[in-house]
This record gives structure tokens, C-alpha cells and sequence, in this order.
């Protein structure tokens, strides 16, 4: 919804108004004692009935223009009598409230700016919910408390606190939060305003009893003026607790703007203006005081010690004590003015020195730059900085307007009625907080929840900026409430956004915020719980790393609310393997349900994640048991040994992994044997390293490739012979001759070679004798190890080398008694301290490994005892292990049970059919029962003399064993 714009006006500047003099510009126009254009009370302006004085200009004798430098709506009844002039140029304004330099000749067409069309599109916007502009937030703590106690009435504030008056003449002082900082009772009756100085030390309080006090709120000082009328208003001088003068102003029912100065002898009183009726309301910023009577507004500079200007109130405006007038100095040079259902904007201009002109007109003037009048009342008004989006700085946000708007109830017209309801006083509408462009365009409008709203009228609400606190911040009184008004800022902002369900949008704007307390990952757990709703899993997904961050238990748990919507592969893609690493549950999880449903791509993910992730014994158990239920000649079989094979490896068990590859024909198997030391691993795998050897050289052929050379395998057979034997590797390719002949002519070429000679180069060309004992090592011949001695007699240099590198294949002191007598050996001693050295070493680990052995020797020996003497559950019905009968046949009298845990009969066993029979009394002696079992052990003695063969059974197994061998 618009308001009805009345009129944007301006001054013409210079340049407007070159070229366009006036007819009447040689007469002299008549001003006022306040330097303001008169008018003639019948002449009338375009401006929907309000009165508007000329702003023609005129020539003085230097040719020169000049201004008028007062606009004045409506007269005064002071006003005197001017010249008439036809009509009155407009200029419509922007709205910063600069000139266009446009004229409007259609007055009827001001404001209206396509109606019709604005509805059609506010239709469309209403569609979609806007956000809202302001945040709100009742002001609790003692503060509500007191509000509960007495109905607030006039409210002032500063950077620190809040002031409110109340109807019992109470003024209570609290902070942003609610909490009581000051309460003290100066008045007897309703406080009808309050004001602070710009410290915020002194308060000032103007009441219905008659009374303005001042008071500080950091010092005893206090002042009380009975003024013997109720005041309306009061207003401290700015700089009130710097200055000295103690200056401030206050008006009231006695129709009289006085200022208060203190001097040496006491408050001197000065009255600025008297005769138009109640002062209303005041407002003072810098040397400008402005006040409000039943005229208008009016302007004084306390430094010229002149009003500067008035500025009416239309005719046709309400009762000035029902619908109050609100000022508000925007800045040192603005006044916004807000009476009833209407807003002016006075700025406050210098005049222009002119030496020829009137020299009793004033410094400063004022324009009214732009005045609209809204659907409402206003009760209260101050600038808001309107941002074109919640995440703009204040700063370049253009002014607008914030306002209370006070909707009227229903008047009462049916007259002749006698329904006692229709009768009633109807109950007020709730009010709303507006905001209001330069351009009198409604840009935003909130009710505002406020406690027994339809009991008050427009004059019970207040509208405060609070100035120099870091934000705007905006203060709402009604009698019943206070309540906190800020711009929403980009938190807020994110809030709405996620209210309204628009995720994606909030994530993106959070990104942007850094240190503010807004927690990405829950936004993002609203936004996946609702893609999920929606069935978006492809998108939930791709959001995921953005949503989770470095939250293990959110990955976890919305990784297996993936796997319940049977949706896992969308988020496998986006699981992190570091920063954060999951549980390892999470990895193998996965790597199941590729295993169950995609084998190429469990091959891929085994390939690229990381080994230390999962555990890699478990999954190998897991793939071997599908590789054993389908034909490994499957193409998911080969797939499967890919995976085994890849996993061996990463286990670090490559011996493993190689049958596999050979099975696959894998090329890289060649050098995973080298590089691994494999070759113990293939001693039995020849035949099948050279076959596949052989079908790579023919599909080489078959491509074209020239191939030279042994090839691969049966260079690795001949190259390492002495990890795999040559005789093995015969035996193999006996099945297949030509294999047998390319590895065979592969040893001839390569030869045995003179060992001995090579020794000998070793030690006399290169005499390198780390090298000459590494090549007596590889031989492993003791012959070569004999010679390397024998050469290494006269040569003491090879001498100390041998000491220092004993080991199990040289013999200390079979080197020691070849060196000769008299032969100068540099570092002897020293090699003969590590010799011993290294003797200690190992006798100490001997000894300690003796002493584990005997240990464990010990346990073992007592563990196989526990065994063999501990009790033996038996069935009544098990059979012999000899004769295959009931070993409790009443035919058979003893059985016999053996430490290795056979049962016979005792008749089965060699030499057991000529044991005696055991009495009763042998068995249990009732009076010593330690007797009876010295009887038991006597007796198993006796039986175990008679065995010659011991167990039948176990001797029966060792026959056999001998006959088979």
C-alpha cells in the first residue's frame, strides 16, 4: 500500500531561477517580524487546499536575483498582508529531497504516479512472502515488572539507559536489558515529557502539576521550577552538563516558550514566543530550538536569538491535543515533523550574504523539502536507514522514514440507535510500525503486539532513536510496553530464510559470515532433512560436505539414513577418507554394499582409498567368500581376484596377491616379484610364470612390437638360481620341452663363471673388500671362503675388514692363527674388541633366550601334566577302541584309560589279561582314607608293569606308520 503524497517542495536555486523574474519584481515583498513571505490569506496554492507563499524572486539595483528565503504553509495571524501572485512554480524533489528543476503545471497529477498499475504488481509481491525489515524485543526484566505497577506516559534515551516516565509522576531509569539502574518520584501527576542532555547525566521531566525538574543521575545536583500550569514539554540544552548556564527550555498549557538560564543571582527566564496557544512539544539540537503550537511549528536560532521560520499546520488538520505533533532533528539541519496523518521535512539552510538586501533577515532559513500525508495518525517518527537487502551496510543505505501509525477506530453514526453496544466507545485498531520512503512510498509494515492495545489512543505511543549506539536502535513506548526495534541484520536474515525454507540460500549467506555465532551445520541438517522429504537425494548428497563439515558422528549417521532409503551410492561419492576420517564401520559398510552390488566399483574404491581406513582382513575374508561360491572364469571372478590382489598388497602380504595375478595374466607381475623378493614365493610356479611370459611375447609379435632378448620370466628363473633352484625349475618344465630348452640355454649363456678369478679381481684390482665378502656370501661356497682368507693373509687391510664383519660363515679364530708373525695389522685392537663385544652380545642373548625357553618349558611341561592326571568324563555306552564292545561289559572287569586318552579293556592290552584282581578294602580303606589312595596309586603301578606295550591303540598307529614308510 502507497500513501498519498501531498507535495515535494523546494526552493528554486539560482539557477532555476535565472530568466524567470517576476512581473512585480521592482516592488518591494513584504516580510514579517521572523523574516518569513507573507501572504495573502486568500491565496491559495495548488498543494490541495494548503496555503503556499510565492518563491518568486526580485532584482535589486545590481541586477542581481533575489531569493525567498522562508516557505511558509498556511499564515499566521500575525502574518501581514502581501502581494498576490497568480500562480506558484513547483519543484518536485527526490528522495533525498534535492531538486529536479522540473516543473509540475498539473497539480491534481502530484503522488499519483500509476496507482492502478502499483496495485496489479503489490498483487504479484503479496504471493510471495517478503522479509521483514525490523526485529523486535519487549524489554523485560524490572522494566515490565514496573510497567505492571503504572502506566508509562512520556519515555527519553540515551547511548546507556532508558528514561520513562509514568502517569503517578514517577521517572524509573533502566538499561537496554530491562534492569533498574534509578527510580525517584519529582512530580505529583503525569509526566508529559522527559528528555536527556547528550552525556545522558541529566534528565529532564515537565508535568501536569505544573512542575519542570531537572535532575542528575551521577551528582546530588538537582532543580524544580513550578511553573504554576501544566507543562507539556521540556528540553535540555545539549551541552547542559558542560555548560555552566544550565540552560534549557519548557512550554505548556500557558501557551509560552520560556528558557531558562542560571547566572550569578539565579534562573534568568526569557520568553522566546507566547500567544498561539499550548506548547505541545519541543525538540532542541545544536542552536535550533524547535517547538510545536497550536499554530504550527516554529524555529529558533539561540545564537541569532531569532526564529528563523514556522512552518503551519494545515486547516483542516485534527485537534492538536488529540493527535500529538512529533519532532525529530534528523541532523543538525533536518526537522522532521509528523502531526496527525501528516510529514514535512524542514531543512535548515544559511542565506546567502547579500549587501544590499534587507540586513535584519536572519542567518538561516528553512525549506520545507517534501511533505506527504499518509492513511493514518502518526504517533512518532525518526529517520531509518532502509537497506536494499538485510546483508547491506547501513551506511549505504538511503533514509526513510520509521513511524507509528495510529489507525482511528470507527466513528459512531448511527445516532438514532439504541443498542448500548453500537453506543460504546469502539476499541482502538492495533498499532503498526511503518517505514515510509523520501518518496511517501510504504516500504514495509509490522502490527505491532503491544499489551491492552485497544484501550490507548495515538497519543499514548512514543517513537526514540537511540544515537551512538553501534546499529540503529529504536525504542517503542505504549503504556503497557517497551519494546526494542533493530534493522534485521544478516543473522537475522539467515533465520528468515531458513523459516522460509529457502536452504540454499542461507548456507550461501552464512559462507559470508565469519564470527558470528551462526552454526552452518545445522542449517545444513534442515536444509538435508527437507531435501529428504522431498525425495532430492542426488542434491542432499552433492550438500553433504558442506552441511557435515568435520563432524564424524553427522557423517555416520546420515550415512546410514542413506543406506536405509536404499540411496548409499548417491553419498558414497562425497564421503571424506581424511579430514575428517570416519569409522572404520563407515568404509566397510560401503565397501559391502559395493561388494553386493557393483564389483568394478569396489575394485575403483579399494584402489583410491586410503589402506588405513578399513579394515583390510576382514574385507579380504569377505571377498574370498564370494570369489569361492562363483567360477573364478567369470568375468565377477576376475573382478573379485583384482580385489584380492590389490587388497594382499595393501596388507603388505604381496606373496599372497601373486597367484592371483598370475592367474590374470597381470604384466606388472614381473615386477612385483623383483620388488618384493618373491622369488622363494614362485619356486613352484615356473611353469606358470613362463607360460604367461610366452603369451605376452606372442601378443607382442601379434601387435607388430619387435621382441629381443630372454624374456622376463625365464630371466628371473636364470638371475636368481640360488632362491630358485635350478633342479625344481627343471622338474616343472619337463612338460613342456621348448619351455625347458629356453631356460636351459638361458643358464648356458649366462655360465657359471670362474668364482675364483672374480674373487681375485675383486681383492687386487679393486680391493674392495666389503665387496670381495658380499661375493662370498652370494656364492655361499666354502671353498671361495677359503681362498678370500688365503688371499687376505698378507693384507692387512682385508684382515680388519674380515674381523669387523664376522659372521656365521668366517670363524674368528681360524682368521686370527692365519695371520703371521710380525705383520702390522692398523685397528687390530679395536677389531678384536668388537669380535668380543659382539660374543657378549650373543652369549647374553643366548642366555636370555635359554632362560624364556626354560621357562615356557616349564609352563608347558606343567599344563601337559594338569592334562594327562585330570579327570575323564566317560559314557556308559562307549565301546572299546580295541574290540569295539561296551568297555562296561559285565564280562570285562577293568578298563584301562591311557594319558593319551584311550579306553580299553583291560584283556585288549598286552599283558593286561594276568592282572590281579583288586579287592574292595585295596580300593577304600574307611579308616585312613589317605590309605586309599597309596591303594590306587600301588595298583596302577602294579598294571603298569604288566603293560609291555603300553597303549594298544597308539601302538597299533606307530605300526602302521612303520609299515607305510
Amino acid at each position: 500500500m502507497k500513501a498519498a503524497v501531498v507535495k515535494e517542495t523546494l526552493i528554486m536555486d539560482e539557477q532555476d531561477a535565472e530568466g524567470s523574474t517576476s512581473s512585480n519584481s521592482d516592488q518591494e515583498e513584504p516580510y514579517d517580524e521572523e523574516g518569513v513571505l507573507s501572504e495573502s490569506p486568500g491565496e491559495e496554492s495548488a498543494l490541495n487546499g494548503v496555503h503556499q507563499a510565492p518563491t518568486n524572486g526580485h532584482s535589486n539595483g545590481n541586477g542581481n536575483t533575489v531569493h525567498v528565503h522562508d516557505f511558509v504553509e498556511g499564515h499566521s495571524k500575525d502574518a501581514q498582508q502581501g502581494d498576490h501572485h497568480d500562480s506558484v512554480p513547483v519543484l518536485s524533489a527526490d528522495e533525498s529531497g534535492e531538486e529536479s528543476g522540473s516543473y509540475e503545471e498539473e497539480e491534481e497529477e502530484v503522488g499519483v504516479v500509476g496507482v492502478e498499475e502499483s496495485e496489479e504488481e503489490e498483487e504479484e509481491e503479496e504471493e510471495e512472502e517478503e522479509e521483514p525489515s525490523l526485529k523486535y524485543e519487549r524489554l523485560g526484566g524490572a522494566a515490565g515488572d514496573l510497567l505492571e505497577k503504572d502506566n508509562a506516559s512520556a519515555i527519553a534515551v540515551c547511548e546507556k539507559y532508558i528514561a520513562f516516565g509514568t502517569h503517578g509522576g514517577i521517572v524509573h531509569v533502566v538499561d537496554y536489558t530491562g534492569n533498574r539502574k534509578h527510580s525517584y518520584k519529582p512530580h505529583t501527576a503525569s509526566i508529559n515529557e522527559i528528555c536527556f542532555d547528550t552525556t545522558g547525566e541529566f534528565i529532564g521531566t515537565a508535568s501536569m502539576d505544573g512542575q519542570t525538574v531537572i535532575h542528575s543521575l551521577t551528582t546530588p545536583e538537582s532543580y524544580a521550577f513550578d511553573m504554576r500550569r501544566p507543562m507539556r514539554t521540556i528540553s535540555l540544552d545539549p551541552d547542559f552538563a558542560r555548560n555552566t548556564s544550565r540552560t534549557f527550555v519548557c512550554g505548556g498549557m500557558a501557551g509560552s516558550l520560556i528558557m531558562h538560564e542560571k547566572g550569578w543571582l539565579g534562573h534568568k527566564e526569557t520568553i522566546i514566543h507566547t500567544g498561539e496557544g499550548p506548547i505541545w512539544t519541543s525538540k532542541w539540537r545544536g542552536n535550533l530550538i524547535a517547538w510545536a503550537n497550536d499554530l504550527g511549528v516554529k524555529i529558533y536560532d539561540r545564537e541569532a536569538q531569532a526564529r528563523i521560520t514556522y512552518i503551519d499546520r494545515p486547516d483542516d488538520s485534527p485537534r492538536p491535543d488529540l493527535f500529538k505533533c512529533s519532532l525529530h532533528w534528523q541532523d543538525n539541519t533536518t526537522l522532521l515533523i509528523a502531526w496527525a496523518d501528516t510529514i514535512k521535512v524542514a531543512r535548515i539552510r544559511t542565506r546567502p550574504r547579500n549587501t544590499t538586501g534587507p540586513s535584519a533577515l536572519p542567518p538561516l532559513y528553512a525549506e520545507v523539502t517534501g511533505a506527504f500525508q499518509l492513511d493514518c495518525m502518526i504517533s512518532g517518527i525518526v529517520p531509518h536507514p532502509m537497506l536494499p537487502s538485510p546483508t547491506a551496510p547501513i551506511a549505504d543505505a538511503p533514509k526513510s522514514f520509521l513511524v507509528i501509525a495510529y489507525i482511528p477506530p470507527d466513528k459512531f453514526t448511527n445516532e438514532a440507535t439504541v443498542d448500548r453496544a453500537e453506543q460504546a466507545r469502539k476499541a482502538a485498531n492495533r498499532p503498526e510500525l511503518r517505514i515510509i520512503s523520501r518518496s511517501g512510498e510504504e516500504l514495509s509494515s509490522d502490527e505491532l503486539i503491544l499489551q491492552d492495545f485497544h484501550l490507548f489512543g495515538c497519543n499514548d505511543y512514543s517513537l526514540a532513536e537511540v544515537e551512538g549506539m553501534p546499529g540503529q536502535c529504536y525504542v517503542v513506548l505504549s503504556p503497557r510496553n517497551i519494546i526494542l526495534v533493530r534493522p534485521r541484520d544478516k543473522r537475522d536474515h539467515v533465520e528468515w530464510l531458513v523459516e522460509q525454507k529457502k536452504y540454499e540460500q542461507a548456507l550461501e549467506v552464512v559462507e559470508t559470515m565469519e564470527g558470528e555465532g551462526v552454526d552452518a551445520r545445522e542449517i545444513g541438517q534442515q536444509y538435508m532433512e527437507h531435501l529428504f522429504e522431498e525425495g532430492e537425494f542426488n542434491k542432499a548428497a552433492h550438500l553433504a560436505p558442506k552441511a557435515f563439515g568435520q563432524s564424524e558422528k553427522l557423517w555416520e549417521s546420515w550415512v546410514f539414513r542413506f543406506a536405509q532409503q536404499h540411496h548409499l551410492d548417491t553419498i558414497i561419492p562425497y564421503v571424506p577418507t581424511h579430514d575428517p576420517q570416519l569409522p572404520r564401520l563407515i568404509y566397510e559398510v560401503i565397501l559391502a554394499h559395493y561388494l553386493r552390488h557393483d564389483v568394478p566399483a569396489l575394485l575403483r574404491t579399494i584402489k583410491d582409498w586410503p589402506s588405513n581406513i578399513y579394515d583390510i582382513p576382514a574385507v579380504i575374508v569377505a571377498v574370498q567368500a564370494d570369489l569361492d561360491r562363483i567360477p573364478s572364469t567369470s568375468p565377477q571372478g576376475s573382478l573379485l581376484m583384482d580385489c584380492l590382489s590389490e587388497l594382499y598388497i595393501l596388507n603388505r602380504q604381496p606373496g599372497k596377491a601373486l597367484p592371483f595375478l598370475l592367474r590374470l595374466r597381470r604384466p606388472h607381475v614381473f615386477d612385483l616379484i623383483r620388488e618384493n623378493n618373491l622369488f622363494t614365493a614362485v619356486q613352484d610356479q615356473a611353469l606358470l610364470l613362463v607360460e604367461f611370459d610366452q603369451e605376452l611375447v606372442e601378443k607382442r609379435k601379434k601387435d607388430g612390437e619387435k621382441v629381443e632378448g630372454t624374456s622376463p620370466a625365464i630371466r628371473l628363473l636364470v638371475d636368481h638360481t640360488h632362491s630358485i633352484p635350478i633342479s625344481r625349475v627343471v622338474q616343472q618344465l619337463k612338460v613342456r620341452p621348448y619351455f625347458l630348452y629356453l631356460y636351459l640355454d638361458a643358464l648356458f649363456d649366462k655360465g657359471m663363471g670362474n668364482n675364483k678369478k672374480a674373487l681375485y679381481l675383486i681383492i687386487d684390482r679393486l680391493k674392495d673388500v666389503n665387496r670381495a665378502i658380499d661375493f662370498a656370501k652370494e656364492q655361499n661356497d666354502d671353498d671361495l671362503w677359503e681362498d678370500l682368507l688365503r688371499y687376505s693373509e698378507t693384507r692387512p687391510p682385508f684382515i680388519r675388514g674380515l674381523l669387523e664383519n664376522v659372521g656365521a660363515q668366517i670363524d674368528p679364530i681360524r682368521l686370527i692363527r692365519r695371520i703371521k708373525n710380525g705383520l702390522e695389522i692398523p685397528g687390530l685392537k679395536d677389531a678384536l674388541i668388537k669380535i668380543l663385544q659382539d660374543f657378549n652380545l650373543q652369549i647374553s642373548l643366548l642366555e636370555g633366550c635359554q632362560t624364556i625357553l626354560h621357562s615356557d618349558c616349564t609352563d608347558l611341561a606343567r599344563q601337559l601334566h594338569k592334562n594327562q592326571t585330570s579327570g575323564f568324563f566317560q559314557n556308559v555306552v562307549i565301546p572299546c577302541m580295541v574290540c569295539s564292545l561296551p568297555l562296561h561289559d559285565s564280562s570285562h572287569s577293568l578298563s584301562l584309560l591311557f594319558l593319551c586318552r584311550h579306553v580299553v579293556h583291560a584283556t585288549c592290552a598286552s599283558g593286561g589279561q594276568n592282572i590281579p584282581r583288586q579287592t574292595g578294602a585295596a580300593l577304600l580303606d574307611m579308616g585312613t582314607p589317605g590309605r586309599a589312595i597309596g591303594g590306587k596309586i600301588a595298583f596302577a603301578a602294579i598294571i603298569r608293569a604288566r603293560l609291555d606295550q603300553g597303549c594298544p591303540v597308539c601302538h597299533r598307529m606307530n605300526e602302521g606308520d612303520r609299515g607305510h614308510s
